[in-house]
C-alpha cells in the first residue's frame, strides 16, 4: 500500500479533488435552472464562473500529468473523469432543453411513427375526436392522453412547431432510452436515462482516445484534455446533449481507419474487415449526426495513397450508401405514413376550446429571425440558423443591403467596411439570381462562400494527410477538418466543439486548448437576454443579445484567432511529430 501511495500524483490528485468539489457546488446551484425557474433568478455568472475555474485546473492538471513522463497517472485519470461525471448527472441541465426533444423522439419511434413526419406542435393540436386523424398520429395522442409524464415531455420540447433533425442512428438510441425508462416515469426520469446513455457513450470516446494515445506513442496524460474538461463535462453529463454519439462513432471510424493503415502488410481479408468497419462506422456517425460525412475526403485520399484505388473506392461506397439510406429515412419519413405508405393528410386542430394550456415561454435560443418557410427542422437549421458564430457573421453583416440591415430591433453592426452601395447591389444581385428576399440573401451568399472555402480547405488538408502519410497527420487533419468546419459554421454551439476535442492530443498548435474553455462564454448570452432584454447595455445601441453577437462574441474568438495566426506565422514548416506508418 505504501508503494502504490509513493507513486501517487499528489499535485493532480489535490488538483482532481478541487475539480470534484467544483462540480459538487455546480450540481447543487443547477436546481435553480428547473425549467420553471424565472430566468432572471439563474445563477449564470456563477456557474459560468466556476465552470472557467474548473477549465483553469484542468489545463494545470495536464500540464503536471505530461510533465511527469510516467503512465501511473492513468488510473488516477480514469476515476477522476468518471467521478466527475457521476457527480454532474444528479444536476438540472443548465440552460438547455434540447434533451425533451430526445425523449419525446424516442417515444414516437416506439410506436412506430416516424419522428420525422409530425412536429411536437401537430400532436399537441390534435383532437382524438376528430374523425380525420391519421392512425399515427392518433397512437401519438392517445400516448399523450394516458402519459403524464410523455404530455410533460411534449410541452418542454423547444420550437415545438418543427419537426425533429436528428438522424436515424441517434432516434434509434433515443427509442432504446424510452425502452429502457420504466412505463409512467416523470419527465425528470426520461430525462435522467436519456443523460446516462449519452454518457455512456462519452466514456466510450474516453475509452477509445486512450487506445489511439497508445497507438501513436502519445502520452496517457492528454486523457485530461477530454475527460476533466469542463465543457465536455456541462454538454454530456448535464446538458445531455446527443453529440457523444456521433463524436464516438467518428473517434472508432477514425481508430480503425489507422489500424486498416496499419494492417497493410496483413493478409487481404484481415485489411478488408478492418477497412470495411472504418467506412460503417463513419456512416453510422453520419447517421447520428450529419457533420462526419466532412471526413470522408480524408478517408478517401488516405486510404488510396495507403492501400488502392479500389480500397478508396469501396470505403466511399460504404460511407455514402449507409449515408443515403439514413437521408431517406429522414426524406420519406416526412412524407409517407407509417401505416400504408401513403401521404401525409393535414392534421386536424383543436379549437380554441379545446386547445391545452401553452407551455411556458421558451427560455433558451431564440427563434430565427425569420418565420421558415416548412416546419422542416433541418431545412430551418440548415438555412437560416445562427448562433455564437463569428467569421461567418462578419461576412454576412458586410454583404448585408442597408435596407435590411439596420431596423428597430436589430441596429447595424458596427464591424460593417463594405459601402453600403456595394452591400446594396450584391443583396440585390443575389436574390435576383437564386430567387430569395434580400433579407435572406445575405445568409445564403455566406453559406455559400463558407462552404466553398471550407471544401477547398478539407480537400487541402486531406491531400496533406495522404502525401505525409503519418498517423499524426492523419489525426491532425482530421482534428483540423472538423474544427475548421465549426470556426466557419454559422451555428457554433459550444457542444458541437467536442466534435473536434478528442483529437487536440494530435494537433501541434496548443493554442487549440483555449476554445474548450472560451466557448463557454456563450451561456452569457441568457444573463445579457434576461437582463437587457430591449434596453442598450453600457450606454450601446445594442440589447442582450445583439450586444453578445456584436460585441462579446469578438471578445470570445478575435483574440484567440489572433493568437492562433501569430503563432502559425511563428512556427517552421515541419511535419507532423509522429512516427511513420509501419506494420504491427
Amino acid at each position: 500500500m505504501q508503494s502504490k501511495f509513493e507513486k501517487l500524483n499528489l499535485p493532480l490528485a489535490a488538483l482532481a479533488v478541487a475539480q470534484g468539489a467544483i462540480y459538487v457546488w455546480i450540481t447543487t446551484l443547477s436546481s435553480a435552472f428547473e425549467y420553471t425557474a424565472p430566468a432572471k433568478q439563474r445563477p449564470i455568472l456563477l456557474v459560468v464562473t466556476l465552470l472557467s475555474l474548473c477549465f483553469g485546473l484542468s489545463m494545470l492538471s495536464l500540464w503536471l500529468a505530461i510533465r511527469a513522463r510516467q503512465n501511473s497517472d492513468i488510473g488516477l485519470i480514469f476515476s477522476a473523469s468518471v467521478a466527475f461525471r457521476i457527480i454532474v448527472l444528479f444536476s438540472v441541465p443548465i440552460q438547455e432543453v434540447d434533451i425533451y426533444r430526445y425523449c419525446w423522439d424516442g417515444a414516437v419511434l416506439r410506436q412506430g411513427v416516424s419522428p420525422f413526419r409530425y412536429s411536437p406542435a401537430d400532436v399537441n393540436s390534435a383532437s382524438l375526436e376528430s374523425k380525420l386523424l391519421p392512425q399515427d398520429l392518433r397512437r401519438l395522442v392517445e400516448l399523450r392522453d394516458r402519459d403524464p409524464g410523455i404530455a410533460e415531455v411534449l410541452q418542454r420540447v423547444h420550437f415545438g412547431e418543427l419537426t425533429t433533425i436528428y438522424p436515424p442512428v441517434s432516434q434509434i438510441v433515443f427509442a432504446a432510452v424510452d425502452m429502457l425508462t420504466p412505463r409512467g416515469s416523470t419527465a425528470q426520469r426520461r430525462v435522467a436515462v436519456m443523460k446516462i446513455v449519452i454518457v455512456l457513450f462519452d466514456l466510450g470516446v474516453l475509452i477509445l482516445l486512450w487506445q489511439m494515445l497508445r497507438l501513436l506513442n502519445r502520452h496517457p496524460g492528454w486523457l485530461i484534455a477530454y475527460g476533466w474538461s469542463p465543457l465536455v463535462l456541462k454538454e454530456f453529463s448535464n446538458s445531455g446533449h446527443l453529440d457523444s454519439i456521433a463524436v464516438f462513432f467518428t473517434l472508432a471510424a477514425i481508430y480503425a481507419l489507422l489500424l486498416s493503415i496499419r494492417a497493410h502488410r496483413a493478409s487481404s481479408v484481415h485489411r478488408f474487415w478492418w477497412l470495411s468497419g472504418s467506412a460503417t462506422l463513419l456512416g453510422l456517425a453520419f447517421g447520428a449526426k450529419l457533420y462526419p460525412i466532412i471526413l470522408l475526403p480524408l478517408f478517401v485520399l488516405v486510404v488510396w495513397r495507403r492501400l488502392s484505388l479500389w480500397a478508396a473506392c469501396w470505403t466511399a461506397l460504404v460511407v455514402v450508401s449507409i449515408s443515403t439510406v439514413c437521408l431517406l429515412a429522414m426524406l420519406l419519413g416526412r412524407t409517407h405514413s407509417a401505416d400504408d405508405g401513403t401521404l401525409s393528410p393535414p392534421v386536424p386542430a383543436l379549437t380554441q376550446e379545446q386547445a391545452p394550456t401553452p407551455p411556458p415561454p421558451a427560455w433558451t435560443d431564440p427563434p430565427p429571425a425569420s418565420p421558415p418557410a416548412s416546419n422542416s427542422g433541418l431545412a430551418t437549421f440548415l438555412s437560416r440558423w445562427e448562433m455564437n458564430d463569428f467569421i461567418f457573421m462578419i461576412i454576412e453583416e458586410n454583404v448585408r443591403a442597408p435596407s435590411t440591415q439596420a431596423t428597430g430591433n436589430r441596429p447595424a453592426a458596427w464591424f460593417v467596411f463594405v459601402p453600403a452601395t456595394l452591400r446594396q447591389s450584391i443583396a440585390a444581385g443575389v436574390a435576383r439570381s437564386l430567387g430569395v428576399s434580400e433579407q435572406r440573401a445575405p445568409f445564403v451568399l455566406t453559406r455559400t462562400l463558407t462552404a466553398c472555402l471550407f471544401f477547398g480547405l478539407a480537400l487541402w488538408l486531406a491531400r496533406q494527410a495522404a502525401r505525409q502519410n503519418t498517423e499524426g497527420a492523419i489525426s491532425q487533419a482530421a482534428f483540423l477538418t472538423i474544427a475548421w468546419f465549426w470556426l466557419l459554421s454559422p451555428t457554433q454551439n459550444p457542444w458541437y466543439w467536442t466534435w473536434a476535442l478528442p483529437l487536440i492530443p494530435f494537433v501541434r498548435g496548443k493554442v487549440w486548448l483555449a476554445l474548450s474553455g472560451l466557448v463557454m462564454v456563450y451561456y452569457l448570452r441568457f444573463w445579457l437576454l434576461y437582463h437587457f432584454p430591449e434596453a442598450g447595455v453600457l450606454g450601446t445601441s445594442y440589447n442582450g443579445t445583439r450586444f453578445f453577437d456584436f460585441v462579446v462574441v469578438w471578445l470570445e474568438f478575435a483574440p484567440w484567432l489572433v493568437a492562433l495566426f501569430v503563432l502559425w506565422l511563428m512556427s517552421p514548416r515541419r511535419a507532423a511529430t509522429a512516427e511513420p506508418i509501419s506494420a504491427p
